[in-house]
């Protein structure tokens, strides 16, 4: 690939998976990212959960559930972490084996872009 090619390439996501970390599922408009493994959360109580995955650009990160808290961009590099409250006051909530849990829009923009004042 010459260095012409390379500058008019678009942009890619390289995705760094941190231990258990299941890389994200591609979708037309996005990428979904998958809990690594099952787990359960008692009534009236909150967990953080790490996706064990980052991107090498920022992220615009949105909740799959109501009962999931996330930041609303994460930082190129930077692990994604979000948290499931299970609001029930009687029945656990199982999050399933590589259930979805956000959407994640990778914030890519060509290298050489250019901005004018009008």
């Amino acid at each position: 690939m010459s260095k012409a090619d390379k500058e008019t390439a678009a942009p890619r996501v390289v995705w760094q998976l941190i231990n258990d970390g299941l890389k994200p599922t591609q979708t037309p408009h996005w990428f979904i990212g998958r809990n690594p493994f099952e787990r359960s959360l008692p009534p009236k109580t909150s967990m953080d959960i790490r996706l064990c995955v980052a991107a090498n650009c920022n992220l615009i990160v949105i909740p799959a559930a109501p009962h999931i808290e996330v930041p609303l961009v994460v930082p190129a590099g930077q692990e994604v972490v979000v948290k499931v409250t299970n609001s029930s006051e009687h029945v656990p909530l199982t999050i399933g084996d590589k259930e979805g849990l956000v959407r994640l829009i990778p914030l890519l923009l060509p290298q050489n872009i250019q901005s004018e004042e009008g």
